[in-house]
Parts: structure tokens; C-alpha cells; sequence
């Protein structure tokens, strides 16, 4: 360690797995997280083909959290079905007749395995020293001063110093309003026309409600506006429901509110026998929006300031991948790091993760928007087209070979670090697949948070 510094802010999934690589790797580096201990929102992760793969690339020891937390599907029938797909109405003489099959969607060799994040997170964060990690360090404002590095300030009133900042810090991130700008619209969360209703059960008591099928392993059942899916937890013995409504519009200030449970048991009141069943025994009534990210141009803008996961593609939970995706991004990011010997290139190895990154993670973006559609029936209503769109769209995240995108991402690198620097960087941050970083840009500050 030693060659240059790089501070992460964000204590979430990505900040800890970005830590992780780089720290394989042995490149210096602190992480500083808002609250006071490592914090991951949200319900469920969902581990893809794909995140199996890079967690294996970025520390073989991730693996470890893995089998610890992961669930799957409790039917040996099942163990390479991602999700099975079924018909969220039943015929209308016939509501309690079993749901309709559309579509499996098969993962061979992984299946459907998830794990509660919170879980999942406070086993991934044994393998980083405590040393390496400041908590209570919620990022105000941080200014790029080039050669003499990235100066940070934080709401406690200290001051630090990084060669390089990756900014982990979420979908309100503030270091994306500093790359991308204060007045562009992307620099700020859109509402993608969905928001959920979620509720963790005892598995004996989902089995009693719903059978033992539909609790202990992974369903979607999708239906006109809304959809319903159910999934294992912790070894199998909570099951996860998440129901999912289509809204024209959000106009609260907070993103996850109280609602009336009676509007969201009778939004479903119709549906097939085994969600009605379970219906009566939901008590929560908190309610989350679902937000996602404005595609942005760049992910780093020239300097020495990057965006990673959510803070730079958040993305709807529709296809299960935000949190691999996240992964992807750290072993990219970590390995162009530590193909760089002096901080001065340090803007370079940031340009060939953004060219290698930014096209794959914002399709994610895009096409989970998409499959939220798709599972409202507002794209196609027809069992055919659901059913080919089904078993066929997971595949191009499923499938993709990181050391394809760790060869590519090192070929541009190599090329820039063979470019003299020159007064030709372009401060547009579009920079295109076959454009290269000749100078870093002007230091550039971010205020606080709104």
C-alpha cells in the first residue's frame, strides 16, 4: 500500500464491496459511512449467475458471506428456477382454481438465492478491519484540487483528504450532483410509477396460509397494475412478500410512508386464492416508492471523484441485479486502480471504468423500469409474449464474463497511460467508447445535501 489513498463514502453494500477489492488488492483506502455502524436499507438481495462469478473475482472470501446467509428455493424440483411466473387473476368462475403458469425463468447452476441485506452486509464487513472504517462522517461538501487531491468536509466539522473518492453513497447521492452537476436533472432520483408493500412472515405461518409451494420457494404472480411476489429467507424460515402497484405520480416528500392497509389488501382482493390467504394476516401498512436514475453521461467527469452503484445507476428491483450490479462495478473500478502507479493517473483508470461500466449498468436501469411494466401487463397481456420475454431477458446480465469487460477496461487504460498529457480533456464528461482523458479538469466542489 502506499502508491495513493482512496476515501469511499458510503457504508452500504457497494461502499463495503468496493473496500473489499481494494483492499485485495492493496490499495490504500478508508471508508467513512453516515451513521454509526454499516448500514444497508432494504429488504431482500438477490444473487444472480453473475454476482456469484465476481464475488469469486473480487475476494474468494465474499463466498464465505454467501453460503452464511443465502436462502433457496426448499423444492429440489426448483433449484434452478430463478422465479416461477404464474397469473396473478383467476378465472373469473373459477377464484380459487390454482394460478396459471406463464414462465419459468431458469439460472442453472445458481437458481433463485437471496439473503436479508442487513444480513448479508454484516458478513461481508468481517473481512475489512475496523481500522479502515469512520462512521458518523456524513459527507457536506468535497472539492477536487487535482494534483493535491480530493478535500472532503463532513457534517461533524472535520476535514480529510483523499487521493481519489468514490462515492457509494446512494440514490440521493450528493457526490453525483458534484460529477454530473447541480442543475442537471440527472443528478436527482426519478419516480418510476411503482411503489411496494412489504412484509416479512414466520415460515410455519405462511406454509399454513398459503402451502408449503408457494412460501418456500420463489413465485411472481403478476397481474394487471400490480404484481405479487414471494420468496425464503434466512435458511427458510421467513418468507418475504412484496407487492408492487402502479401510481401516475409521486408527490410526498418521504419515500416510504404509512398508507391505508384496507386500499392495499383491496387492491388485491380478486387475486388468486393463495394471495388472498395471506392477505389477512399483513399487518404492516408502510408503503416505499420506487425511485431510479436519470441516465447519466458520466460516472466521473475527468476528476478524481467516481460514482459506483447506486449513486451512479440506481436501479428499480424488478430483475434482482442492483446489488450485483454494484459488484461488477468494484471489481472494474479496484483492478483499473491498481493498473495505475502514481495518483496523477488516477483520472485515467476512472475514464476506462466509466467506458467500460456505464453502457451495461444504465441498461440495467432501463430494462428493470421495463420488467416492472412487464409485470403489470402494461406492455403485453398475451401468455406467448410474456413467456418468451420472461425466458429470455435475464440472460444478457446473467451471462456477462467480467474478465471480457476487465480486458477491455485495461486496453483503454493502457492506451491512455501511453498519451502525454495535453490540454485537450473535454469537460462535457460525454466522452464516448473510443474517446481517452488527456488532462484532468479544473477543481470542482459539491455543497451539502438539500
Amino acid at each position: 500500500m502506499g502508491k495513493f489513498s482512496v476515501a469511499v463514502i458510503g457504508g452500504g453494500i457497494g461502499g463495503v464491496v468496493t473496500t473489499i477489492a481494494l483492499l485485495k488488492r492493496n490499495i490504500d483506502v478508508r471508508l467513512y459511512e453516515a451513521t454509526e455502524n454499516y448500514r444497508e436499507l432494504g429488504g431482500g438481495i438477490i444473487f444472480g449467475p453473475n454476482t456469484l462469478r465476481i464475488m469469486e473475482k473480487i475476494n474468494p472470501e465474499m463466498m464465505d458471506a454467501y453460503h452464511v446467509c443465502a436462502t433457496k428455493n426448499a423444492w429440489e424440483s426448483k433449484k434452478d428456477i430463478w422465479w416461477e411466473f404464474r397469473h396473478g387473476l383467476p378465472p373469473a368462475d373459477d377464484p380459487d382454481a390454482p394460478p396459471k403458469f406463464i414462465a419459468n425463468a431458469i439460472a442453472t447452476g445458481s437458481g433463485h438465492a437471496s439473503a436479508k441485506r442487513p444480513q448479508f452486509l454484516a458478513e461481508l464487513v468481517k473481512l475489512i478491519p475496523r481500522e479502515t472504517a469512520r462512521f458518523g462522517k456524513k459527507l457536506d461538501w468535497a472539492k477536487d484540487h487535482g494534483a493535491e487531491g480530493v478535500e472532503m468536509h463532513f457534517e461533524d466539522g472535520t476535514t480529510e483528504r483523499a487521493d481519489a473518492v468514490v462515492g457509494c453513497d446512494g440514490i440521493k447521492s450528493c457526490l453525483r450532483r458534484m460529477v454530473l452537476g447541480e442543475d442537471n436533472p440527472a443528478s436527482y432520483p426519478s419516480f418510476t410509477g411503482k411503489y411496494a408493500w412489504r412484509a416479512l412472515l414466520p415460515m410455519d405461518v405462511a406454509r399454513k396460509h398459503m402451502g408449503d409451494e408457494y412460501a418456500q420457494n420463489a413465485f411472481m404472480f403478476l397481474g394487471p397494475h400490480a404484481h405479487v411476489f414471494t420468496l425464503p429467507l434466512e435458511q427458510g424460515n421467513v418468507m418475504q412478500m412484496v407487492a408492487t402497484y402502479s401510481k401516475d405520480a409521486w408527490t410526498k416528500k418521504e419515500w416510504m410512508v404509512e398508507a391505508d392497509r384496507e386500499e392495499m389488501v383491496g387492491r388485491l382482493e380478486n387475486w388468486v386464492k393463495p394471495i388472498r390467504d395471506i392477505l389477512p394476516i399483513i399487518t404492516t401498512s408502510k408503503i416505499w416508492a420506487l425511485f431510479d436514475s436519470i441516465p447519466a453521461t458520466t460516472f466521473t467527469n475527468g476528476s478524481r471523484i467516481c460514482l459506483l452503484g447506486d449513486a451512479a445507476h440506481a436501479s428499480t428491483p424488478h430483475q434482482g441485479s442492483g446489488g450485483g450490479m454494484a459488484m461488477e462495478d468494484a471489481f472494474i473500478l479496484a483492478e483499473t486502480l491498481a493498473g495505475i502507479d502514481e495518483p496523477r493517473d488516477i483520472y485515467k483508470a476512472f475514464d476506462a471504468y466509466d467506458q467500460i461500466r456505464r453502457p451495461r449498468s444504465q441498461r440495467l436501469v432501463k430494462t428493470s423500469r421495463e420488467a416492472g411494466e412487464l409485470y403489470h401487463l402494461e406492455l403485453t397481456d398475451n401468455d406467448a409474449d410474456l413467456a418468451d420475454n420472461i425466458e429470455n431477458r435475464y440472460r444478457w446480465i446473467w451471462d456477462n464474463n467480467p474478465q471480457t469487460e476487465l480486458d477491455q477496461a485495461m486496453t483503454l487504460l493502457d492506451e491512455q497511460l501511453q498519451k502525454p498529457a495535453t490540454n485537450g480533456f473535454s469537460m462535457n464528461g460525454d466522452h464516448g467508447m473510443g474517446s481517452h482523458v488527456s488532462m484532468p479538469p479544473a477543481p470542482i466542489t459539491v455543497g451539502p445535501v438539500a
